[in-house]
């Protein structure tokens, strides 16, 4: 059989928007909620970016999970159950080919 494995990089950003997507959703860790913030400059819901002055900065997750999120199309961060925005979140990194999704 052939393995359906993400390579480690799209595998951290699969986590890293899943655990976006529980805590926007009530179902994720309390603490995380205080990082993310809709940002009400744009008419599309997106969550706002903190500016930051460094690479590591912008690895933390602060800034990196608005920034993927913010990246994805809408009908994916609308996803009505977990299991759903998993199988679309999966869906946009193959079919779409990895090189041409969120970078």
């Amino acid at each position: 059989k052939k393995l359906h494995w993400l390579p480690v990089r799209f595998r951290i950003m699969f986590k890293i928007l899943l655990i976006v997507y529980k805590t926007l959703n009530g179902k994720g860790p309390e603490y995380l909620s205080s990082m993310l913030r809709y940002s009400t400059v744009t008419h599309i819901p997106s969550l706002h970016e903190p500016s930051t002055n460094s690479k590591l900065g912008d690895r933390a997750f602060c800034k990196a999970a608005p920034s993927l999120w913010n990246k994805l199309p809408n009908d994916i961060r609308t996803c009505l159950t977990p299991e759903a925005f998993k199988t679309c979140l999966k869906n946009i990194f193959v079919h779409r080919g990895l090189s041409n999704c969120i970078k």
